[in-house]
């Protein structure tokens, strides 16, 4: 799964979810390799890895270091490989920061699925 963006990105959470008969909902996303178009770091928040959005907590403050956050790419993209050939996605959360401006930084999205997406770095 990838998600791209026009300006650039954070996000604290992303969780992919399906069922299996008599069973509740698994995060497909969990502790699974990602990627992002680049890494933002400041000594505040220290390097926003992309693995950060899928460690499992959805802590929206940037500063307790669960968030992924890229520089200013055009576009700018996350990505996650959920290593899965047919599976039935029936719901996707991704959980925005709300510390900054977290308003004008997640516009734009654009979900893909696919075995292989090509980015641009």
């Amino acid at each position: 799964m990838e998600v791209h963006f026009s300006t650039f990105y954070v996000t604290c959470s992303v969780i992919v979810n399906f069922f299996v008969v008599d069973s509740s909902p698994d995060n497909l996303a969990l502790g699974k390799p990602t990627n992002q178009s680049s890494t933002y770091s400041n000594d505040l928040i220290g390097i926003a890895e992309s693995g950060r959005a899928v460690d499992g907590n959805a802590d929206t403050d940037m500063r307790n270091k669960h968030c992924s956050h890229t520089k200013k790419d055009n576009p700018s993209w996350w990505r996650v490989d959920l290593a899965l050939n047919h599976t039935a996605v029936y719901e996707i959360h991704i959980v925005n920061r709300f510390t900054g401006d977290p308003g004008n930084n997640n516009v734009d999205y654009k979900i893909t699925f696919g075995e292989y997406i090509a980015m641009r770095n």
